[in-house]
């Protein structure tokens, strides 16, 4: 191990050298973003390690020069790999919220597909290049013992069109099971629809999605059209109160939420809401979906 690192296990280690790799290769990418207080100074030294030991300049910035930096630190993670299970590791990354975005194996729920139909394909792949790069992610751990989700990730990245009005930022939620990321929530978010100044997380993002498209569920006694987490001693009936005294047709309602068991005899539902998917269609096709 490199002797920056040789106070930190191998787990932490590794994923120390996968982010100085990001950081390598784009410094803006939020994957990349510190986890340890004095993160940016033990990169700083890994780099100066790996320079002096292979003989390049500090100041030679060149794509020669980075990619041969860049393939000393996949060496590095490897030999780290080596050490121990991989599996393991990857499972602890996953675990804590820091497993690399690129690493999940992205499974699409088919509520996603029966919705967009012959588009789907499409939308895919805009799910999964907002998860592999994110502008901004979010990521719950696990159990903490408050009334936060565990092993839930959000994502979001803002997709620009040639029609400024078009442009919207896809929002994602799932949740993880080791390195399987699962997707139920995907939505396109218009700045002309949902006001998002001074939005202070992702979890607030989604919070206005849910206030601009949702219907109100009773939840195990509770009323509202968005829950962030919710304790239940099985798996949660959701009842609809629909108001459809004022629509000529009735109203496409999409019930959407994770399950994770708190123990052996209580569930969590977390990130529950109902979606108009009439209205949320409505203002897709409004801006040439």
């Amino acid at each position: 191990m490199m002797s920056s690192l040789t106070k930190f296990d191998n787990v932490t280690a590794l994923g120390i050298l996968a982010r100085t790799a990001l950081f390598l290769e784009d410094e803006y990418n939020p994957a990349a973003s510190n986890k340890l207080p004095n993160e940016l100074q033990l990169r700083e030294n890994i780099l100066k390690d790996i320079r002096k030991k292979l003989g390049i300049s500090p100041d030679d910035s060149s794509i020669t020069a980075l990619n041969i930096l860049g393939d000393a630190l996949d060496s590095e993670c490897n030999s780290l790999i080596e050490e121990v299970d991989n599996a393991a590791i990857l499972q602890r990354l996953a675990d804590r919220g820091e497993l690399p975005s690129d690493i999940f194996e992205i499974n699409i729920g088919s509520n996603i597909e029966d919705f967009f139909g012959k588009k789907y394909d499409a939308e895919k792949n805009l799910i999964r290049d907002t998860i592999r790069l994110p502008d901004s992610e979010q990521h719950y751990g696990q159990q903490s013992g408050t009334n936060d989700p565990f092993l839930i990730s959000l994502f979001a990245r803002y997709f620009p069109n040639k029609y400024p009005n078009n442009s919207f930022t896809m929002l994602v939620a799932g949740q993880r099971d080791g390195i399987v990321l699962t997707v139920n929530q995907a939505w396109r978010i218009y700045k002309d629809s949902i006001n998002l100044e001074d939005v202070t997380d992702l979890v607030d993002m989604l919070r206005r999605f849910a206030d601009k498209f949702g219907a109100e569920i009773d939840f195990n006694g509770q009323k509202g059209n968005f829950f962030l987490a919710v304790d239940s001693p099985n798996i949660p009936t959701l009842n609809f109160k629909i108001d459809n005294t004022k629509s000529k047709s009735k109203k496409q309602i999409a019930i959407n939420y994770y399950i994770k068991n708190v123990d052996a005899k209580s569930k969590q539902a977390s990130l529950v809401l109902a979606i108009n998917l009439n209205e949320y269609r409505k203002v897709l096709k409004l801006h040439g979906w």
